[in-house]
């Protein structure tokens, strides 16, 4: 089973980062709203957070965990990871974007997330920025079947999506956390928030310390 997302975001920006196979995308607003303002001849103000009081200080700090996780999205800005809270990693298509957000709109926390790559697979190498953050890194796994049915979804009948290819990159992935010292969380039959509280969990990140608005 996938992870449910149940969206009431109303950035567009981080709800298109919920539109992919990784998840089953629910918009909680998108169904009914278009609807209700036709009915009621009048706009919704698809403002955010505009009936909540909001401290500016915290509301600074999860604008920048945001920030921060988009532009640190699928190995970019390496030399940057230093600043993250946690980082990611996982084979394409493992979850990592999407927990990623999730991590930094409901917990305030910066998020930095890294795709295990054909070159890092077969050499079990990590970047000297990963390695140097080792206590921040949490992998992703999951089934060779889920992430089968995922990549299906996008390159149907593809060697990149088959069971063998699945199977493989898994179990190289698997050996590199191993070899690395490198906590995992399993993510088949489990919610975004379950994964994302795993995660926290796994790196030393109480409740107390999410950046909660």
């Amino acid at each position: 089973m996938l992870p449910l997302v149940f969206c009431t975001i109303m950035d567009d920006t981080v709800r298109e980062v919920f539109h992919v196979p990784e998840v089953e995308f629910f918009d909680i607003y998108g169904g009914f709203l278009d609807k209700l303002e036709r009915c009621l001849e009048t706009k919704a103000l698809r403002e955010p957070g505009a009936y909540r009081q909001i401290d500016d200080q915290d509301m600074g700090r999860r604008v920048e965990a945001i920030h921060y996780t988009l532009a640190h999205d699928d190995g970019t800005r390496t030399r940057e990871y230093d600043d993250a809270d946690i980082i990611l990693l996982g084979v394409s298509r493992s979850g990592k974007t999407p927990v990623s957000v999730y991590l930094a709109t409901h917990m305030g926390l910066k998020v930095a997330n890294f795709p295990l790559t054909e070159e890092h697979l077969s050499s079990y190498q990590l970047p000297e920025d990963v390695i140097r953050n080792r206590k921040k890194v949490v992998g992703l796994s999951t089934s060779p079947q889920l992430l089968h049915r995922v990549r299906e979804k996008r390159y149907s009948g593809s060697r990149y999506a088959s069971i063998a290819t699945c199977s493989r990159e898994l179990q190289q992935a698997e050996q590199m956390y191993q070899r690395y010292g490198i906590p995992v969380v399993h993510t088949d039959g489990k919610s975004i928030e379950e994964i994302s509280v795993q995660v926290t969990q796994l790196v030393g990140i109480s409740r107390k310390k999410w950046r909660r608005i």
